[in-house]
């Protein structure tokens, strides 16, 4: 679809695209985001919005959004999004008042309450939301609302004498809720606080990396990755509305008595040695009820892994951080005994320290405070003293060296408190309050002397603490046997309900495990070890007195199988929201179940595991025994302290507890007679100290479920995880082969199609990405004939439903009693409470009724009354459910609706009167609309309009105007008011809203080409008319109207916009937009949407409508304030659809749980179409981006899945035939084909044991579970099972027990069959790390090959110095076969022909020998390894106008060149010692400047295979040979001829370089001189070959002289640099770049004809740089990227300056800076420049739009003068929105 604005600037456009105007200016790019990044970084849960809502905020990178969960239909709908262009690091929620954090209900004083305990105001209990960004500033955000909450009630009389009792006990929540009513919940985050911590940008050592914050939000805590670590305390101020009232909300409050705060301002601040900052004392406004105070540093010298708040630790604010202790450097030698380590110095040498740790310095830096090893971690625990302004440190404990998070677990009434460690092997809970456990409330007091509870602290300056540890291992999947492995947990959640916490727990297989620890299992071990203590001290237990054994109280169950997140939330009412990794989609979930009740539920048998690590680096477990379903108590991991008494008691305190039951109240049970008792450690004292004794565990082993059993699957939104490889597609008419696609193109502009690899493992997926939206199909049903209108009618008997229940309530209030109105009926709106029940088909000859059960089902209905001998032309539910209208083309028909409850009900509303109004003269009715009680129609012969109405009373018909001498209109719409469905039934009840409603609208279309906007109580009086104009300029007729439509879209302020839209004749539509008070045309454009008559169809009268253009469909909305119009597409096409609202149903099933009930979704806010397809009647559902219909997203793409093998690594496209697709994957711990047998047949006798197990156990309901769950596993293993949600074990998959096991596939993929073919896999153990494909015309032909570059026995290697390892690397060329022989004469495959892979041949990758292969000797000063040099290929390239092929490998080896051969490939040519590894490779071809003589030859005919048609280009042009590096930027190589007269060879040489050394992951060619290198930070930089550059020698090689040679080679190889034109920075990694070929014109005007270059990211992003074709654009963003950057706000900086944006608005201080010379340059942010047409944004306010246009206007006209004075032909800027319209276009097509 295109957007055309008037012939008069259309005729200007193409007159300023004419070749008289100088070439595009590609010095100047456009940079624009196609698509955005779905991959979400952080979510955290709160308050936002209303009071009680469930909200969440969720950040994509630099994007912040606001969704709320519908808890009673079961959706997630985004609200709010906005992009801030800085890179978000760390969110955390903030709780305002005491509710809203997880206040201790055992401890008293001012601990337990919140900052504002005692909420003065609604907004008090919104909680804010402190994020910490790239900018080096913390800032405290508050989400405000565009629109208030009206209040639909009035206040209660405070004279009032008789309130209801229950009324009083209404809390703040509730009341805000009962007497407002929310009309929207759009709005915006504020700014109300903040902390400048630093220089902005991605640094090591300033605090942003890191954040935490009080349960109670009494301080909030952040630090770096490094040393630095601050604490703000947050200060309220209650005085902050009261005063706001009385200066109004713009005024600034200046703070009074309490002290300043410290505002960091960058421009003013010194930067020190480690990124810190000098601070400036100022007096800040007071912005909101609460702020930030002045930081209190607590740094230190160690690293920080994680941090968490406690709860209930303490009365102040406490914190718990993971760190590891970061050696000094030793300044001189006489420091390195162990008294000299505290007085080292605190600089730490060229970052060695924090990569390795030498031996040396760990052994003498152990003294009173480094007693644990070098390889430990510390549990450090921070407490806030508000009174002293000091941070102290409480506890310092030495964890495992694998601990990697922390968890703070909640304080009573819901758990324990403390904090659970979590390390590769098992959950430590530390307990920090054991003197409040063991003692005092829970029991009593413990023996102060007991020496088990007392470790001390490893710092001598703290005194000592007691502290309670018991530990629990993981379990493990069934394949830990094959290859011990430790997984990582990777995310979390928790929610309190209660008086008890719901903990969930994933590992990075996707593996989801319950956690739990209740207060009472607490209590039990504290008194079994109290007991066992008293045993030790009596003496050694007789017989007849069994030993005690000590419980834990932490267990750990296996829940759920889910795809690996990066973060998991958790909400009171069982929801799960998984926001996935490396999945293609999000998912909403919901808990069903509480999972299993004991360990033989699901475990399949125990390993006991030795550890013998001792102090060695890596984990050497031992196998010593595996039982079957049998309880061991083992001792756990002990705390690896030096002190070897501590780590002795530690074993000896915590006993294996795997087998404690859930219940609190529950003994402990006796342990299996098969495990024998429980073997008690000798008192520490006797305990042997030697290092032979050995610690185990044992660890349960279980299979996981191959579906979901504990949680159900709601909604899926979608992701884009990384890409590695893409293709984009622009279809072109004239390419297409089936002639059914040729009329599509024809009839569609061709719009982008992006193929893309991503996920990994069982994630992968070929992931298809097309502009619009895409409908999916929910359900169909066959008619009896065919139809081709249908019109949805609403329930009358909702409607009447409804109104009764209102009139109770009106009944209650005027009674005397106070009206209280629940939340479930104040929060839903009338759309969510009505449905459609009656659906009326219409033909050429009559009409059928069908009934739509709430069960869903279909039936024809014959009883309506409804007239079926005409078909319908328009009809309606009236008000109050009185009953229907029907209009045909002879009648207006009422027909009432009485249902059997009324019929016996007295005082009822009156039913409507039935009735059959005809034309008096005859004539047939042309056109009606209805809406509620108004119906407005037209007639045939001789014209003419009347309106209706059904009087006061609403039961009977009337005629409220008509007008006979009025043109024939084709086509009426009567507006339709979705506030009014709502407002019918509060009328009686708050006549203030009746009377405030908005008078009815009609667009009426005429034959004259005319639209009147008129009343239909005033048809005379028109209030706006619409003229269309023909769309040439030559004056022909405009095309005749056939639709039309008017409605509400999107709303602009609070106020809704309105819209009519316009169908024509000819394939286009006209959208005006009214003025929503005067009814004036404010904005008029004119949309292509094909060829066909638009048919346009209404909506819900709020946020969509559609357009129907013969088979192509679009979807009409308001996105960020501007109307878009955008494809959307059914799985076949619909000959009509109408909007549909489904009846709500509530299924609730048993799922073993007395407790449990599942609310399935209801579909209310669902956005439904019923569709006619022939007999077909079909129901659709609109696949929207973010899963949300209020479209916040900003995402207009469809996205689509294939599932692959393995993760997809490299995507080609077939040269020859587009629609197929090479997929190279390649899985670096993927199982191989030999593995994968054995894992089915492994698993499927594990599921057979397992099911015996459990049959022998007589558990019949458990059993009957266990045994389909069996079935299941079975089915799964065996079968495929793509689309399940769990692991599928038919493919295979990434698996943590298969280190650097590379599996590799090769497969083929249809995009017009959609098929992908069963995948060919590569050797075991061998990386696919490279991949071309092309074709050898003159030794193979024109069929294309694929070459794949391999690597036998790979690793990539750990980093720190670790790097990757091979053992041989080869060349496998793969050719297509056609498995059908086409037609005859046919050439390319037909349609029914098909493609398939074979391999040809193998070639072994060995390095030059000494002797000078292919080179004349004397001409390169080059040495050769006299040993060969394994290596692999790196990078391909197939040239096909030269036919070679160029192999990329190490910087030894170099570029080579390799030639077909029938047997393998030939090598002709190398170029050694190249900068670096290469990584990637391009070639071109250059035009030589001058006329081409015999000194400067550029063919090689010794070396080009050129086939018949390609020798033209390779004579007359050079071969530029591009290669990207993996660390020093491109180089530019090219094929030097050899000369004839001296019988040398040719040979390569290298001509240019890249000054800047950049991290190439990606090379392209714009053009013969222009190239793009991207990196991996984030930077796209443009590189242009000089001119002036030497390409070759200026005399032939046999007349120069060896010195000559070695000096012209150097100036080519070092001089000659490359310019850099162009640098941008995207902010993420790129991983791929892309160029396709575009033509607007279709060929007609070569001047438009461009280049796009388009990229790909690690977190799913796509987006393009376009060139400016005409110079006026050019012109106009230059002067308009230098205003945005200087107008531009971020909520996310400090408020004393503008953020440091630079000319392309990243910010200057980031990686971009480092690798880069100079700044961003040259290229224009679209995406800034789109948000300025936005209606409401955090980033430009209204005054800065005005400014910036006002700059823009005023520059014209100085460029005007200056152009008319120097005799320069005049020229005109576009407007904004036609710039930003037309770069769009290029990418997307919208209109």
């Amino acid at each position: 679809m295109t957007t055309r604005t008037t012939p008069q600037a259309a005729a200007a456009v193409a007159a300023a695209a004419s070749p008289r105007h100088p070439p595009a200016n590609t010095d100047l790019i456009y940079h624009q985001t196609i698509i955005p990044t779905q991959k979400i970084t952080h979510c955290v849960v709160g308050t936002f919005t209303l009071p009680g809502a469930t909200d969440f905020v969720v950040v994509r990178h630099d994007t912040l959004e606001l969704w709320t969960l519908h808890v009673d239909r079961n959706v997630a709908e985004c609200i709010h999004s906005t992009r801030l262009f800085a890179n978000i690091y760390q969110i955390a929620t903030v709780p305002t008042v005491a509710a809203a954090g997880r206040s201790s209900a055992g401890h008293g004083g001012s601990g337990s309450a919140g900052i504002l305990d005692t909420p003065s105001s609604d907004s008090v209990a919104m909680q804010r939301l402190a994020v910490t960004s790239e900018t080096g500033c913390l800032v405290l955000l508050r989400y405000d609302l565009d629109e208030i909450p009206v209040p639909a009630r009035l206040a209660q009389d405070p004279t009032s004498s008789n309130p209801k009792q229950d009324d009083n006990e209404e809390d703040e929540a509730t009341r805000m809720r009962n007497t407002s009513m929310i009309t929207s919940l759009r709005g915006k985050f504020v700014r109300v606080s903040e902390v400048a911590l630093g220089r902005s940008g991605a640094r090591l050592t300033v605090p942003s990396a890191r954040l935490a914050v009080d349960p109670l939000g009494r301080a909030v805590f952040v630090s770096a990755l490094m040393r630095l670590k601050l604490l703000v305390p947050l200060r309220k101020h209650e005085e902050y509305y009261a005063q706001r009232g009385r200066r109004g909300s713009g005024s600034s409050l200046q703070e009074g008595a309490e002290e300043e705060l410290l505002m960091l301002s960058p421009r003013d601040a010194e930067a020190g040695p480690e990124g810190a900052v000098m601070s400036t004392k100022r007096r800040p406004a007071i912005r909101d009820l609460m702020s930030f105070g002045s930081p209190v540093e607590a740094h230190r010298q160690t690293i920080i892994f994680f941090m968490c708040a406690l709860d209930g630790a303490t009365e102040n604010a406490t914190f718990a951080t993971l760190e590891q202790e970061i050696p000094e450097a030793e300044t001189l030698p006489s420091s390195a005994d162990g008294s000299g380590n505290a007085a080292a110095t605190s600089n730490v040498g060229a970052g060695q320290a924090f990569l390795r740790v030498n031996s040396s310095t760990r052994q003498t830096s152990h003294g009173k405070s480094g007693s644990s090893s070098g390889r430990s971690k510390q549990l450090v625990v921070y407490a806030f003293l508000a009174g002293l302004r000091q941070v102290q440190r409480t506890h310092l404990v030495s964890v495992p060296a694998t601990a990697h998070r922390l968890i703070a677990v909640p304080a009573a009434p819901f758990g324990p408190g403390g904090v659970i460690v979590c390390t590769d092997a098992e959950l430590i809970w530390y307990d920090l309050l054991p003197q409040l456990h063991a003692g005092g409330i829970l029991g009593n007091s413990m023996s102060s002397s007991a020496p088990p509870l007392q470790t001390p602290l490893l710092s001598s300056g703290l005194s000592s603490v007691s502290l309670f540890k018991t530990a629990v291992p993981f379990p493990r999947r069934n394949d830990f046997r094959e290859q011990l492995y430790d997984p990582m947990i990777i995310s979390h959640a928790m929610t309190c309900v209660r008086n008890d916490f719901f903990m969930l727990l994933q590992d990075d297989q996707g593996d989801v495990f319950r956690i739990s620890l209740t207060i009472m299992d607490v209590q039990r071990s504290y008194d079994a070890l109290r007991m066992q203590q008293q045993q030790r001290r009596i003496g050694p237990p007789t017989g007849s007195v069994p030993p005690v054994s000590v419980p834990s109280p932490l267990t750990v169950t296996y829940f759920d199988t889910i795809p690996p997140t990066t973060v998991m939330v958790l909400f009171r009412r069982g929801f799960v929201f998984a926001a996935s990794e490396s999945s293609p989609t999000h998912g909403l979930y919901k808990i069903v179940k509480d999972g299993y009740r004991s360990d033989e539920e699901y475990i399949l048998s125990r390993m006991r595991m030795v550890d013998q690590r001792h102090d060695s680096r890596r984990h050497e477990d031992g196998y010593d025994e595996e039982t079957k379903g049998i309880i061991l108590p083992t001792p756990l991991n002990s705390n690896p302290s030096s002190n070897p008494s501590a780590a002795a008691v530690t074993e000896e305190e915590e006993e294996e507890g795997t087998g404690v039951p859930r219940g609190g109240m529950m003994p402990p049970p006796s342990l299996p007679k098969a495990g024998g008792p429980a073997v008690l450690l000798p008192p520490p004292s006797s305990l042997p100290k030697t290092p032979q004794q050995q610690k185990g565990r044992v660890v349960p082993l279980f299979i996981p479920h191959p579906s979901l059993r504990h949680m159900v699957l709601l909604e899926t939104y979608p992701s884009t995880p990384a890409i590695t490889s893409f293709v984009v597609t622009i279809p072109q008419g004239e390419q297409d082969v089936e002639t059914h696609q040729e009329r599509q193109q024809q009839q569609q502009q061709p719009h982008v199609q992006i193929d893309a690899l991503v996920g990994r493992g069982s994630d992968s997926v070929l992931f298809h990405a097309r502009y619009g939206y895409a409908a999916r199909l929910e359900s169909s049903f066959t008619l009896p004939a065919v139809f081709f209108h249908l019109t949805p009618l609403i329930s009358a008997t909702a409607m009447q439903q409804r109104w009764r229940e209102m009139q109770m309530e009106t009944k209650k209030t005027t009674n005397g009693g106070r009206y209280r109105s629940t939340a479930k009926n104040s929060s839903r709106l009338a759309s969510s409470e009505l449905w459609d029940d009656k659906l009326l088909l219409s033909t050429r000859q009559g009409t059928t009724v069908l009934s739509l059960a709430l069960t869903g089902h279909v039936e024809p209905d014959t009883l309506s009354g409804f007239v079926t001998s005409e078909h319908t032309i328009a009809a309606g539910t009236l008000h109050y459910g009185v009953g229907y209208v029907q209009i045909t083309p002879s009648c207006i028909v009422v027909l009432p609706y009485r249902t059997e409850q009324q019929q016996g009900a007295m005082g009822t509303r009156p039913m409507a009167e039935s009735a059959t109004w005809m034309h008096p003269h005859g004539k047939r009715i042309l056109a009606a609309a209805v809406s509620g009680n108004t119906i407005v129609v037209s007639f045939a012969q001789g014209g003419g309009i009347s309106s209706f109405d059904m009087g006061i009373s609403g039961t009977r018909l009337q005629q409220l105007e008509a007008i006979p001498s009025f043109p024939h209109a084709p086509a009426i719409s009567l507006l339709r008011d979705p506030d009014v469905e709502y407002k019918q039934f509060s009328a009686s009840l708050h006549p203030s809203l009746a009377t405030s409603s908005v008078a009815m609208l009609a667009a009426i279309a005429t034959a004259s080409h005319e639209v009147y906007i008129v009343n239909p109580k005033k048809l005379r009086e028109p209030l706006e008319t619409i003229h269309c104009t023909a769309d040439d300029n030559n004056g022909g007729i405009p095309p005749a109207i056939v639709s039309v439509l008017l409605t509400y879209l999107g709303r602009t302020g609070g106020v809704r916009r309105l819209f009519c839209f316009i169908g024509h004749i000819d394939g286009t539509v006209t959208r005006c937009e009214l003025d929503a008070a005067t009814y004036r045309v404010m904005d008029r454009a004119v949309l292509t949407c094909g060829s066909a008559p638009c048919q346009m169809i209404a909506g819900d009268g709020e946020r969509a409508c559609y357009v129907l253009c013969g088979e192509f469909n679009w979807r009409c909305d308001v996105r960020d304030g501007l109307p878009k119009t955008v494809p959307w597409r059914f799985p076949s096409p619909q000959v009509m659809y109408a909007s549909f609202r489904r009846p709500p149903t509530f299924n609730a099933s048993s799922t073993g749980s007395a407790t449990t009930e599942v609310e399935m979704p209801t579909g209310a806010r669902e956005e439904l179409v019923l569709g006619v397809a022939g007999n077909t009647l079909s129901l659709f559902a609109a696949q929207q981006s973010g899963g949300t219909s209020t479209a916040e997203t900003s995402l207009e793409y469809s996205f689509g899945h294939t599932p692959l093998s393995v993760a997809g690594r490299r995507l080609l496209q077939h040269p020859t035939r587009a629609e197929y697709l090479i997929v190279i994957g390649t899985e670096h711990r993927g199982y191989g084909v030999a593995a994968l047998r054995r894992a089915s047949a492994a698993a499927v006798a594990a599921a057979a044991e397992q099911q015996r197990r459990i049959q022998s156990n007589n558990m019949s309901n458990a059993a009957d579970d266990a045994k389909n769950d069996t079935n299941n596993n079975k089915n799964s293993h065996m079968n495929s099972a793509r689309g399940g949600v769990g692991i599928a074990l038919d493919k295979p998959q990434r698996s943590l027990n298969h280190p650097d096991h590379y599996v590799s596939t090769l497969q083929l993929y249809n995009k017009r069959t959609d098929r992908l073919d069963p995948p060919l896999y590569f050797q075991e153990r061998e990386a696919v790390l490279s991949a071309a494909v092309g074709s050898f015309v003159k030794d193979f032909g024109k069929e294309p090959v694929v070459v794949a570059g391999c690597a036998e026995q790979y690793t990539h290697g750990s980093g720190c110095g670790v790097g990757p390892s091979w053992t041989q690397g080869r060349l496998r060329a793969f050719r297509f076969l056609v498995s059908q022989p086409a037609a005859a004469g046919g050439g390319g495959g037909t349609a029914s022909s098909t493609l398939r892979l074979e391999q040809l041949h193998d070639t072994l990758i060995a390095a030059a020998e000494t002797s000078a292969e292919g080179l004349a000797e004397g001409t390169l000063a080059a040495s050769y390894r006299a040993a060969p040099l394994l290596d692999y290929p790196s990078a391909l390239h197939i040239c096909p106008e030269v036919g070679l092929l160029f192999v990329g490998l190490g910087p030894e080896n170099g570029l080579q060149v390799y030639a077909w051969g029938q047997r393998r490939f030939l090598r002709k040519r190398r170029l050694p010692k190249v900068p670096s590894r290469i990584t990637a490779i391009e070639t071109v071809f250059i035009s030589p400047p001058g006329a081409a003589s015999a000194t400067t030859a550029t063919y090689a005919p010794d070396l080009f295979r050129c086939g018949p048609s390609n020798g033209n280009i390779a004579r007359e042009k050079r071969l530029l040979i591009v290669c990207g590096t993996l660390d020093q930027s491109v180089f530019i190589a090219t094929v030097q001829p050899g000369s004839g007269a001296g019988g040398s060879m040719s040979f390569l040489m290298l001509v240019a370089r890249d000054a800047v050394p950049r991290s190439v992951t990606s090379v392209v060619c714009l053009d013969e001189r222009t190239i793009a290198v991207a990196d991996r930070f984030g930077s796209v930089a443009f590189l242009r070959l000089p001119q002036n550059a030497r390409l070759g020698f200026a005399e032939p090689l046999h007349q120069m002289s060896d010195a000559e040679l070695v000096e012209a080679e150097r100036y080519a190889a070092h001089e000659q640099v490359l310019q850099e034109i162009a640098v941008h920075h995207t902010g993420q990694l790129v991983t791929a770049l892309r160029v396709h070929d575009y033509d607007p014109s279709g060929g007609a005007d070569p001047s438009l004809a461009l280049r796009i270059l388009f990229y790909a990211t690690s977190l799913g992003t796509v987006g393009a740089y376009t060139p400016f074709v005409r110079e006026e654009d050019a012109v106009f963003a230059a002067h308009l990227q230098p205003l945005v950057a200087a107008h531009i706000r971020c909520p996310l900086q400090e408020g004393s300056g503008h953020l440091p944006y630079n000319a392309a608005g990243r910010m200057t201080a980031t990686a971009a800076a480092a690798v880069s010379p100079t700044p961003v340059h040259n290229v224009v942010e679209g995406d800034q420049a789109q948000l300025l047409l936005h209606a409401s944004t955090s980033l430009f306010s209204t005054e800065s739009k005005t400014e910036v246009e006002a700059e823009l206007a005023r520059q014209e006209r100085v460029e005007a003068a200056q152009r008319k004075i120097l005799g320069l032909p005049p020229r005109t800027w576009p407007v904004l929105a036609e710039l930003v319209a037309k770069h769009r276009a290029l990418v997307t097509l919208p209109p």
